[in-house]
């Protein structure tokens, strides 16, 4: 925790709050393990049933500040980010962490996730009253920075623009995992922000497989070959791409969520996946 009534509560002395963390995650991983876990002198315990992933489960560090991101680094995990840092901090943020990591003499965490907080809109007038609520509630927490506007930070609106602004984050930070913090907005009914879960949940889907987005191809094409629906382009910065409609190509300009760019592209039956 970072709150001081909540280390009040557990009677920790915030100086000591990152030493017992590495303490009481080394012990935990050693539970994972199967190893038997020394709680104090007299009494020792093995967990059971032990976890299914091996040899622990996934451990990422959510941190805020410098001192929590080089710790971060230094035991090779990876860094959750804050759900109300902007983008171009996290940017800084991740470069302090992967700069840690290598400092430490540890291998690069393949996941680098994020925390934001997400909703989407059906209309301008509700992106307009929902945005405009996350940041007045973000200011009143004391931890978004003083010249951080809505937008730099949260993803609130329809759904062309989540998807460019995902996109974004995915491009600028190299994200796999994207967490979506629960809304508590002001006039919004609680059944309107689940549907807004379940809404993001498919708009999104291409995140969760991190391979397979949608593209439109313009401009010159060379080296035509035949596509049909449901084929498969693969390159090197997106992995594979799914297209809806046949469309000719090995190398083009594709327009990938309204940006453009040049790129080598392979077709790929899926037949042969």
């Amino acid at each position: 925790g970072y709150a001081p009534a909540m280390l009040k509560a557990f009677n920790v002395v915030p100086r000591e709050k990152r030493r017992l963390f590495e303490e009481t995650l080394e012990q935990m991983m050693l539970a994972w393990s199967g190893a038997p876990v020394r709680l104090d002198e007299a009494v020792e315990v093995t967990l059971a049933p032990l976890p299914v992933q091996k040899p622990h489960p996934p451990v990422w560090v959510a941190a805020f500040g410098p001192k929590a991101l080089a710790q971060a680094g230094r035991l090779g995990l990876p860094y959750l980010a804050s759900p109300i840092e902007t983008l171009q901090t996290l940017v800084g943020n991740y470069q302090r962490h992967r700069l840690a990591v290598a400092e430490a003499g540890r291998s690069p965490p393949a996941e680098v996730p994020a925390m934001r907080t997400l909703f989407l809109a059906r209309s301008a007038a509700e992106t307009a009253r929902v945005r405009e609520h996350v940041h007045r509630t973000a200011r009143a927490s004391g931890r978004l920075a003083s010249e951080a506007q809505v937008l730099d930070w949260s993803i609130v609106g329809e759904a062309s623009y989540v998807r460019e602004r995902v996109d974004e984050y995915r491009e600028t930070l190299g994200l796999t995992h994207l967490i979506v913090t629960r809304l508590l907005v002001g006039g919004v009914p609680e059944e309107r922000l689940a549907q807004s879960v379940a809404e993001l949940a498919e708009l999104l889907v291409h995140v969760a497989d991190l391979a397979v987005v949608e593209v439109d191809l313009i401009g010159d094409v060379h080296g035509l070959a035949p596509l049909h629906p449901g084929h498969l382009l693969r390159h090197p910065e997106t992995g594979q791409t799914r297209l809806e409609g046949g469309v000719p190509l090995e190398h083009g300009v594709v327009r990938l969520r309204g940006r453009q760019r040049r790129v080598r592209i392979e077709v790929v039956d899926p037949q042969e996946k």
